[in-house]
């Protein structure tokens, strides 16, 4: 069914994010003029659009082919930018892959690992290069093996890849060098719709060295107020002499008189 179908990619919203609730009485009356333009436009486009061969691109499979012809035919009729755009679209959303992996994966996985590259060299923008590096550090992600002829991923792939996500290459400087690359910035809107949040690492204590300075401001806690404080025996502190019990402590001196 897939194969069949053409992928739309929906933008999912953000967290916090306020979006328009789509109500459809009112879309309804708001597309109603450019229903009836499009009819009009079609009574006279009809005969042309049957007899018409759109040109279609080498990436698309026979099957997103067929889903895409009427399209791409539409898009030539109109003239202008629209069919350029419109094969861009077509290689985007349908082009195939030599990877086993099917293409909404592959897009999720990009965007998953570009984060892992940032968040291990630290910077705020990257060489397409180096990114292309980081990536393929891992022998267990396939990008090694994308694209044709499994070559490895490209800067084009990369970056098509990402463009459903609103992310693309621009110029960037790192010193003295200047090149096509990505910014961090461009990526945190992806991210937080598209990938779980990174996950904090957990607070650690040493058992041998003693507490630092946060730690001592935990044990010292303002919670602790009003637990009552324990009064140590006379001639316990200090006194090296005292006897310790099995356990290591000393021992307790005997109550005296009214001292129980």
């Amino acid at each position: 069914m897939a194969d069949r179908s053409i992928p739309i990619r929906l933008e999912r919203r953000a967290r916090g994010e306020a979006v328009e609730r789509f109500r459809y009485r009112e879309a309804k009356e708001r597309a109603e003029p450019i229903r009836a333009a499009l009819a009009e436009a079609l009574e006279e486009l009809t005969a042309r659009l049957a007899q018409s061969r759109p040109a279609l691109p080498d990436s698309l499979g026979d099957r997103a082919a067929d889903g895409w012809e009427p399209l791409l035919a539409v898009a030539d009729a109109a003239g202008g930018k629209w069919p350029a755009l419109a094969r861009e679209a077509a290689i985007a959303l349908s082009g195939e892959t030599t990877n086993d992996l099917d293409e909404a994966s592959l897009h999720v996985l990009l965007l998953a690992d570009c984060r892992a590259a940032f968040d291990r060299t630290g910077a705020d923008r990257l060489l397409t290069v180096n990114l292309i590096e980081e990536l393929l550090t891992d022998e267990e992600r396939p990008w090694r093996e994308y694209g044709r002829n499994d070559r490895g991923i490209t800067a084009h792939g990369v970056s098509r890849l990402l463009r459903g996500y609103g992310v693309r290459p621009v110029l960037v400087r790192l010193g003295t060098t200047v090149g096509r690359g990505y910014r961090r910035s461009d990526f945190e809107s992806a991210w937080s719709r598209y990938l779980p949040p990174v996950a904090e690492p957990p607070i650690r204590y040493s058992v041998t060295n003693g507490p630092s300075e946060h730690e001592s401001d935990v044990l010292t806690d303002p919670s602790c107020n009003g637990v009552a404080a324990v009064t140590l025996p006379t001639g316990w502190e200090g006194d090296p002499e005292l006897p310790a019990n099995d356990d290591g402590w000393p021992e307790m001196p005997a109550a005296k008189g009214g001292d129980r």
